[in-house]
């Protein structure tokens, strides 16, 4: 009977204890799991972080030079960065072991966050890069017609050419190639915006005297109208020079906003290389640097 009682008496504290035991059997599995799939992401999240270092300033590079396949795969780098950010910061705890392996690996975001900011100030300039491969596009096509016209006059007027003239026309078809150089560059973002511009209006200014000189307006260069057959010459050239100008006049126009763009796309190549820098902090940074 006292074996029997006894046996009644523990059975309910053993059943309590084999609950017991399998609640926290289940929440070790829980925890268990839950630190493997973090641990998997924090690889993930390296992982995709590293990519963008590299691929976000290589995109903006090429989109401030007027590509818009490239513009629409920044806009799309640029979203899966800021995606990543944000599941980093939804694990983020006051409660150190509440922390997610991610937030504590990528504690300082400071580079990342610069990133999204730049290359927002980048998306933000597409307009106006867009436009201004369209104006270098153009000049591109008009200067052998302005360079034709020019010959056309020269061959039109024959012997009876001043030698000043001769020279101001060789200097006119120089500045027409070089007007087309600095418009390329200054669409692509490889030279100084404010250089270029100031180059681009002393050439147009030139060749602008010029084209008026033989069409009889005033000139400082000294140049006479052209005359009979000349004259009609010289009107070809005019017309031509002049849609010229007004493609290059459309390019110096966004000059502010292709200074901006190609400043946050500077400041982009910068900040890759600083955040790829937090990524080897973080001890696990993926083959191959970021290129500058």
């Amino acid at each position: 009977m006292t074996n029997r009682f006894d046996a009644v008496t523990l059975q309910p504290i053993l059943i309590r204890v084999a609950l017991v035991a399998a609640t926290l059997a289940a929440l070790a599995l829980l925890v268990f799991g839950r630190a493997t799939s973090q641990q998997a992401q924090l690889g993930e999240h390296l992982a995709t972080l590293s990519a963008l270092s590299q691929n976000l300033p290589l995109q903006a590079g090429a989109a401030v030079r007027g590509s818009a396949p490239a513009f629409d795969s920044l806009a799309g780098s640029r979203a899966q960065l800021e995606r990543v950010l944000n599941e980093v910061d939804a694990g983020r705890s006051s409660i150190g072991f509440l922390a997610s392996p991610s937030s504590k690996a990528l504690a300082d975001s400071s580079a990342w966050t610069a990133m999204l900011e730049q290359s927002q100030a980048v998306l933000d300039g597409r307009d106006a890069a867009l436009k201004a491969q369209q104006g270098a596009a153009a000049v591109r096509e008009l200067t052998p017609q302005v360079i034709a016209a020019t010959a056309n006059v020269v061959k039109v007027m024959g012997g009876a050419r001043p030698d000043s003239l001769n020279r101001h026309l060789e200097r006119f078809e120089l500045r027409a190639q070089a007007v087309e150089q600095d418009v390329a560059a200054l669409a692509d973002g490889t030279a100084p915006v404010e250089a270029a511009s100031r180059r681009l209006a002393d050439s147009m200014q030139f060749m602008g005297q010029v084209v008026g000189g033989l069409a009889g307006e005033s000139n400082a260069l000294g140049i006479a109208a052209a005359q009979g057959p000349a004259a009609d010459a010289a009107r070809l050239l005019a017309a031509v020079y002049r849609g010229e100008q007004d493609q290059v006049r459309s390019v110096i126009a966004l000059g502010d906003q292709l200074e901006q763009i190609q400043a946050a796309r500077n400041a982009l190549v910068e900040s890759g290389v600083a955040a790829y820098s937090s990524l080897a902090k973080a001890g696990q940074p993926a083959a191959g640097g970021p290129r500058a």
